[in-house]
């Protein structure tokens, strides 16, 4: 068989060939132009130039100045909006809406909302599976700061404050990623401005929180996170070691708010995961009305959480620490639970609670663990370090008539006083193989 020559007159030359079948390459992986532009406000607008844009090309734009408009990115696939500028919301509407878009990185801006009037969110971010806030602030608005739907955010260096309702608001399958940036740290704080029960952070159905150690909840009106039927995690890296002494940074705190630190209800779930040696990373303390609520959910506290000084003297019934109810789920490993008002860890309506291994309970004022009717406490022997559950009042585990709590045999729970009549030494349970 004879192979035809690519190098006669009458047929395309080699070279002439590569170059279609680039052409080809590039028009089929849809690389487009790189554009570059500058926007400065108040002279330009900012969301007449991103309307401008062809959303084909790699887009971005660099702002400066004080925009006050509506500035919307609609299926973008690529753009970057970076400042810094100020963008504040006009008398209607949204200062900004991300929607139908991908790969969205909004860069050194601080969104802020006008005096009065105005309650939509200073930004929204709907439809969209990947955006970027970096270095923002979202404050003063009338409403909410941040609202998130059916969609993939990650906020590394921002605060989010002083808004009249929520800092943040997560709804939809969602997934919102904060603070794991080292040098990027997150702040959510003083939200609910208009009055109390709003909180810093709430996270709706199908959402997901991830909170890495860079983040402080602090001093907002209501809880400092609700969950509804969410997921959520805070943890401190404990692979992860910050400076030559391998020691991590305290965080994420949950701190100073005035109802709960954590509210986890409607089967949500929370983990959170702190250093295992060394002083607690993951902090709920000072908040208001307790420091977590699980509620008809189920969550998990290992090795550095510390959940103290939660709850107020003035309170009818404190709940103290953690309250477990509606047939909740507590595990705890390690970690402490100290000086709450009230008790320790409160367990009621069919909850039941696990506690192993070095957990350190002391200090509340009304018992270390109070096991309520129906509900129950039981202590694995795990082969970790021994409990410290001592030092409560009146005494370190109590149980009402209906309430059960157990140990394994041969193993010392680490608890002082008892009153439980129904506190009884098991066999060991079977390891799953």
């Amino acid at each position: 068989m004879k192979v035809r020559s690519w190098t006669n007159g009458n047929t395309l030359s080699r070279s002439f060939l590569c170059l279609i079948l680039l052409s080809l390459a590039f028009a089929s992986t849809g690389l487009a132009n790189i554009v570059n532009v500058s926007v400065t406000c108040p002279a330009q607008s900012l969301a007449a130039t991103i309307a401008a844009l062809n959303p084909a090309d790699t887009n971005t734009v660099t702002v400066s100045g004080s925009c006050t408009e509506n500035v919307v990115i609609s299926g973008f696939p690529y753009l970057i909006v970076k400042g810094p500028a100020t963008l504040n919301q006009p008398a209607q509407g949204l200062a900004l809406n991300i929607q139908n878009s991908s790969q969205i990185s909004i860069q050194n801006v601080t969104f802020t909302g006008p005096s009065a009037g105005n309650t939509s969110p200073l930004a929204n971010v709907s439809n969209s599976p990947t955006v970027s806030f970096n270095n923002c602030l979202f404050m003063n608005s009338a409403g909410m700061g941040l609202q998130v739907n059916s969609s993939g955010v990650g906020l590394d260096g921002g605060l989010v404050m002083t808004n009249a309702w929520q800092g943040i608001v997560v709804t939809g399958v969602s997934s919102f990623v904060m603070g794991w940036d080292v040098n990027a740290p997150v702040t959510v704080l003083n939200n609910g401005t208009a009055g109390p029960n709003y909180d810093g952070i709430a996270v709706g159905q199908g959402g997901t929180l991830s909170m890495g150690p860079y983040v402080q909840v602090i001093g907002n009106s209501g809880n400092g996170i609700t969950l509804a039927g969410a997921t959520a995690s805070a943890c401190c890296g404990v692979a992860i070691p910050v400076g030559s002494s391998g020691a991590m940074a305290p965080g994420p705190q949950i701190a100073a708010n005035k109802g709960w630190g954590i509210y986890a209800g409607n089967y949500s779930s929370v983990t959170l995961v702190g250093n295992i040696s060394g002083p607690p990373t993951v902090i709920i303390s000072n908040n208001v009305q307790g420091g977590m609520v699980v509620d008809g959910s189920w969550a998990g506290l290992f090795y550095g959480v510390a959940v103290g000084n939660n709850g107020y003297s003035t309170q009818t019934n404190p709940t103290g620490g953690i309250y477990v109810s509606e047939n909740g789920v507590l595990d705890i490993q390690g970690g402490t639970i100290e000086n709450n008002t009230g008790p320790g860890i409160l367990a009621s309506q069919g909850s039941a609670v696990t506690l192993c291994c070095g957990e350190t309970i002391t200090g509340n004022t009304e018992s270390g663990i109070y096991i309520d009717v129906n509900a129950s406490a039981y202590f694995p022997n795990e082969g970790g370090p021994a409990n410290s559950i001592k030092g409560n009042a009146p005494t370190d585990l109590t149980c009402d008539a209906g309430g059960l709590a157990a140990a394994d045999k041969s193993y010392d729970p680490g608890i002082g006083k008892k009153s439980c009549p129904n506190y009884y030494q098991v066999p060991p349970r079977k390891k799953a193989k």
